[in-house]
């Protein structure tokens, strides 16, 4: 409600079905995996539990450039599509997350081939990475719709398209990325499981094993939010 209102009350009406798309498609998704592996899901929630932080995390950078076009810093189509291809980079990312774990197996780190438990940040399957194309492709043929039908010629079109598709996915790999590289990874010693909290669900104080303190999975959805939204403005201009 927080992120839609802000979105809405400074981008307009047509920054609005593209959230809705993506709101939609991640809450079905969700309840998709949950069902088809309940176990896994049960297990790996308190690392992907949306809560505040993280729909402000995934949301952040839409309010941030609503308020741009707002007050009129940008080129409005620009930043319209940048935009979209933040939401593309989320959508991709949480596309990757509920069809890699369900369908992937045993994911691998991204460029690396050491195995990792399923749900685990930078872990990625073939069947995630195949969800992050369709995430993003979702979201960019929303934008295709709303292009045409705002009467924009040919060329203008293909390239906004073009530009969401490929800042979305590279989102979600960037996200990968960071999520091997810089996210904070703890461990619990009681479970002998890794996790991302500084409290693990029994109750036990983990410990950091690798990665920055302050970088959580928000930090890490809102720079990758933000860098997608960059991507697809920069290859935009590169067009124009």
């Amino acid at each position: 409600m927080l992120v839609g209102t802000f979105i809405f009350t400074f981008g307009g009406w047509n920054w609005v079905p593209p959230l809705l798309v993506f709101f939609i498609s991640a809450t079905l998704l969700t309840r998709w995996s949950r069902r088809r592996s309940p176990e896994l899901f049960q297990e790996n929630w308190e690392e992907r539990g949306r809560g505040l932080n993280q729909v402000l995390a995934n949301g952040g950078g839409g309010i941030i450039l609503s308020i741009l076009t707002f007050l009129n810093i940008l080129e409005p189509h620009l930043v319209f599509v940048g935009f979209l291809g933040a939401l593309a980079g989320t959508a991709a990312d949480t596309w990757s997350t509920e069809i890699g774990v369900s369908l992937g197996g045993r994911p691998h780190l991204l460029f690396s081939r050491k195995l990792v438990a399923p749900g685990t940040s930078g872990g990625v399957t073939s069947a995630g990475l195949w969800g992050a194309f369709a995430g993003s492709l979702v979201i960019t043929l929303v934008g295709l719709i709303l292009f045409i039908s705002g009467g924009l010629n040919w060329f203008i079109v293909f390239s906004s398209t073009l530009a969401i598709l490929v800042a979305g996915f590279f989102g979600s790999l960037l996200d990968s990325a960071l999520g091997v590289w810089v996210q904070v990874k703890r461990y619990c010693d009681y479970c002998l499981k890794d996790t991302e909290k500084p409290i693990h669900y029994c109750g036990y104080q983990t410990r950091i094993v690798r990665g920055l303190p302050m970088v959580n999975n928000n930090v890490v959805n809102f720079f990758c939010s933000l860098a997608s939204a960059v991507v697809a403005m920069g290859i935009l201009k590169l067009f124009s």
